[in-house]
């Protein structure tokens, strides 16, 4: 490999590093502000959603949380849907970043 093709690749490896990084500070920032929203409208919400068993409230519950992301428990509330949406949205772009930083680290990797 010429070190110019190594330059532009390490470019787009880096910018995806990067993007990542972006959507997962964002998506921390939205996932922090339903918490936050949960706890104080719907607390009753936030209590199953950060518990497991007798440890908690106020921890992460990840088995609890990502699905509630994708279901339609209260999304009566706008500013619970709304938050939903922006943390599904910034979740997916994270994923299909990675998926690509996949794809061209698996391409170099074959050439």
């Amino acid at each position: 490999m010429n070190y110019q093709f190594r330059s532009q690749i390490s470019m787009i490896l880096f910018i995806g590093v990067m993007l990542t990084l972006a959507f997962s500070i964002a998506s921390f920032v939205y996932n922090m502000k339903l918490f936050f929203h949960l706890k104080k409208n719907q607390y009753d919400r936030w209590l199953q959603l950060t518990s497991i068993g007798s440890i908690g409230p106020g921890i992460s519950n990840p088995l609890r949380w990502f699905p509630y992301l994708y279901n339609d428990l209260d999304n009566d509330d706008p500013i619970v849907l709304h938050l939903k949406k922006r943390v599904r949205t910034f979740l997916a772009r994270i994923l299909s970043v990675l998926g690509f930083l996949f794809a061209i680290t698996a391409v170099l990797v074959v050439v």
